[in-house]
């Protein structure tokens, strides 16, 4: 007689790894779809419209002259948190060092930031707790609904010991350096 068949708990709750993941990415697995690694499961991110895009271009032109000697500015790059999650991050200013053949670690990383227009909660949720749990040392999330931009530092136990909101059209200070940029 036949019986249904029953799986134990650890195969139903199975998610992909970091290095399944990274294999996916490496043979085209997803095409040109823009998709992220969270907590094992693939989630489909959306692209992009003009005020998003047009956000990450500003913060990355005004960063790009005060980094240009020391380190490298990158867009729409993989940020290694755990065996199980790799994030999506808009922008990074990362250490020359870094590799660039593989995800960024939080150890290369000097100031990471977010462009909200639709992900504000995700970016001031959990995506904060994932960077901070790993010890990004500055998170910025550029909020385009409030105009404002969120300016987080200290990482420690999943949080920003610091943190502070600065309106569009005010001097933003940019960590490792002696100057300020504005967005607006």
């Amino acid at each position: 007689m036949n019986r249904p068949a029953q799986f134990a708990p650890p195969f139903a709750a199975l998610g992909f790894t970091a290095a399944e993941y990274l294999r996916m990415v490496a043979t085209g697995g997803f095409g040109d779809a823009r998709v992220e690694l969270v907590e094992g499961e693939l989630v489909k991110m959306m692209p992009s419209l003009l005020a998003h895009g047009e956000a990450n271009a500003l913060v990355a032109a005004r960063v790009y002259p005060l980094f240009e000697a020391t380190a490298r500015i990158a867009t729409d790059l993989m940020i290694s948190v755990s065996p199980t999650t790799i994030r999506a991050a808009d922008l990074a200013v990362v250490a020359r060092t870094a590799p660039r053949d593989r995800p960024v670690e939080a150890s290369d990383i000097l100031l990471l930031v977010e462009v909200a227009a639709s992900t504000l909660a995700e970016d001031l949720g959990a995506k904060l707790f994932d960077y901070a749990s790993i010890g990004v040392p500055d998170y910025w999330v550029v909020d385009l609904e409030a105009s404002v931009v969120h300016v987080m530092s200290e990482p420690e136990d999943g949080r920003y010991i610091q943190r502070r909101i600065v309106r569009f059209g005010e001097p933003v200070p940019v960590p490792g350096t002696d100057a300020t940029i504005v967005i607006d």
